[in-house]
């Protein structure tokens, strides 16, 4: 009585031998990853600890005068990251003895409270976008990025990505930036088509092949110059998993602050119908 059954091949659980199992494996995720059940998650977002190396290494890259980091988050996605990985060493390969080499930046884009989640579900998306033609712009400026979409909120989002370049390409003064979407200009050198496209300032650029980005952290601030808060750094999730590091919460003085102003403000609108 009270043995455990034996293992056999009607009770035993199947190996799991997916694809994606691998990107866990090893040292292939980044170092900052926790681990997560792939079995029935496809995508963590978990909190990178204030004060930590990781933290501060964000803060560092975002940090410009009038923003303000809040939060921050990793996305842990690893069909996304496996995606990234092989078109990393693939664009490596193919650009070997051609003279160029890949770089492996970080840039920002502007997101919102209501479509972050898809981005880190299923990448950054040409569709998504209000311009496909244009493709998916990202900024090597946090501050740039913040003034690239008017927003009468604040408490805002911003994505930290890594982006791969290869071959990039400032746009002709001639030539609209809408073109370079319609029609695929070959690099003669490497006989591959052009992957990232730049502006005159050189700190805007923008990517069509989304393998070659993947979305790495969530960051929630607030644009000091936009006036008070007007809504929580809580992040709403659907689909994607929420964990936080034990021990911490999202910024609770800036949400006990901000719920007791709603609070006041839904009283004050009560006290005025009477």
């Amino acid at each position: 009585m009270g043995d455990k059954p034996k293992s056999s091949a009607f009770n035993r659980k199947p190996v799991d031998k997916r694809l994606v199992r691998q990107v866990m494996l090893g040292q292939k995720t980044p170092k900052y990853w926790v681990p997560m059940d792939i079995s029935d998650m496809e995508c963590k977002i978990m909190e990178v600890r204030k004060f930590s190396a990781a933290y501060f290494e964000v803060d560092a890259k975002f940090r410009r005068p009038g923003l303000e980091l809040i939060s921050a988050y990793a996305v842990q996605n690893p069909f996304l990251w496996g995606q990234y990985l092989l078109r990393r060493e693939q664009l490596k390969m193919q650009l070997a003895r051609t003279g160029y080499a890949v770089k492996e930046k970080d840039f920002f884009y502007k997101s919102d409270f209501e479509n972050f989640e898809k981005v880190c579900r299923q990448n950054f998306d040409l569709r998504y976008e209000q311009d496909p033609k244009v493709g998916v712009t990202f900024y090597s400026d946090a501050l740039a990025a913040n003034s690239s979409k008017i927003e009468s909120e604040n408490v805002r989002i911003i994505i930290m990505a890594k982006v791969l370049v290869g071959t990039c390409v400032k746009k002709s003064g001639g030539r609209s930036h809408r073109s370079c979407g319609t029609k695929c200009f070959y690099q003669q050198q490497t006989g591959l088509p052009i992957d990232t496209f730049t502006d005159n300032s050189q700190t805007v650029f923008y990517k069509f092949q989304m393998s070659e980005v993947y979305p790495e952290f969530v960051l929630v601030y607030r644009d000091t110059t936009a006036g008070p808060d007007t809504r929580m750094s809580k992040l709403p999730l659907e689909y994607c998993k929420m964990s936080y590091r034990s021990g911490t919460r999202i910024n609770p003085q800036d949400e006990a602050a901000l719920e007791l102003k709603m609070t006041n403000k839904i009283e004050g609108r009560g006290d005025k119908a009477h």
